[in-house]
């Protein structure tokens, strides 16, 4: 399960009969070709799509079938098990994303999906819990503007068993003018951790470490040692006169 916190915006997707999707998708979602300047989902780099279980595969659904959803096949899409993430470096070139997402038909009884498209930490467009025999929905975000986008699979707040779970058609349209493909996002990278030299013993300023026995008192059975080191003999200094010099 896929926990998010950062702000909540409004999100919608639009469920549509299954006729409704056939007719208004049949040119662009299950094509051969994508729309105008724009690239499927699964040209991109999806070796780099994080996955819990087994890996996302393109154009195909997760048992390596070819995608369904709701009888309706589609050539190009992803298709995988829930609990995954993909991360995407827009650089504010695209315009739009599309797809038609849902419960590959060949999906278990037990299945129960939901979908996230988040774009730099802001919910973009979502679905509910999504089971077997329910009708595809159509998930289409607006993305100008976006640098970063986060396209999620979870599995509808229960466990990720039968959920094969489709990205139908998916692409990405990109702005007018724009060849560059997307790439995977890449966290910046950060500076390697500064770590402080080793100091030889007798070596600089004097310099008392931990006890290696703390709570231990003068009567006990054993020494109280401090690893000390610096230039010089260490000489000890203390009101006790019981405890050893």
């Amino acid at each position: 399960m896929t926990l998010r916190f950062v702000a909540f915006t409004l999100a919608t997707s639009v469920l549509l009969p299954r006729a409704s999707l056939a007719a208004q998708d049949s040119l662009a979602l299950r094509g051969e070709s994508p729309l105008p300047n724009a690239f499927w989902l699964e040209d991109l780099d999806i070796s780099k799509w994080h996955q819990r279980r087994g890996n996302p595969r393109a154009r195909a659904n997760n048992s390596g079938r070819p995608i369904s959803l709701g009888g309706v096949a589609y050539p190009h899409g992803v298709g995988t098990r829930t609990i995954n993430e993909f991360l995407i470096d827009l650089r504010g070139d695209a315009e739009r994303f599309l797809a038609v997402v849902g419960p590959d038909d060949a999906a278990g009884a037990r299945v129960s999906v939901n979908f996230e498209l988040w774009g730099d930490d802001k919910l973009l467009a979502s679905t509910p819990v999504m089971r077997r025999g329910d009708a595809p929905k159509l998930m289409s975000a607006d993305l100008r503007g976006v640098r970063a986008l986060q396209i999620i699979t979870d599995d509808g707040q229960d466990r990720s068993n039968d959920d094969d779970a489709d990205w139908g058609g998916a692409m990405i349209v990109m702005r007018a003018g724009v060849t560059a493909k997307p790439l995977p996002y890449s966290h910046p990278s950060e500076p390697e951790p500064v770590i402080a030299p080793a100091v030889a013993p007798n070596e600089g300023a004097p310099r008392i470490n931990g006890p290696r026995i703390t709570g231990a008192t003068p009567e006990g059975s054993g020494p109280v040692r401090w690893a000390v080191y610096g230039d010089g003999a260490p000489t000890w200094c203390g009101d006790d006169s019981s405890w050893p010099s």
